[in-house]
């Protein structure tokens, strides 16, 4: 929860946050053998190019050390 709170905080330092939905908890999927998710979704106003953008996301990413370890999953 930590971290989606950090990223969106992150996040308001490039695009303008207009509003940020619940969060949910999701079972995995693709890989199955690890833990529930935690998700939200973020309403935003930017002017940056879509590249640009998943750019932003991936560094907050990195600043926040998520670690891609295999497709569809996360590690601890």
């Amino acid at each position: 929860m930590n971290n989606i709170n950090n990223a969106i905080n992150l996040l308001s330092k490039h695009v303008e946050i207009i509003k940020v939905s619940n969060i949910y908890e999701t079972e995995p999927w693709g890989y199955t053998k690890q833990d529930t998710f935690l998700n939200a979704c973020v309403l935003i106003d930017t002017n940056l190019e879509p590249e640009e953008l998943l750019k932003v996301c991936k560094d907050i990413e990195k600043e926040l050390k998520r670690k891609y370890r295999f497709k569809w999953g996360h590690a601890k």
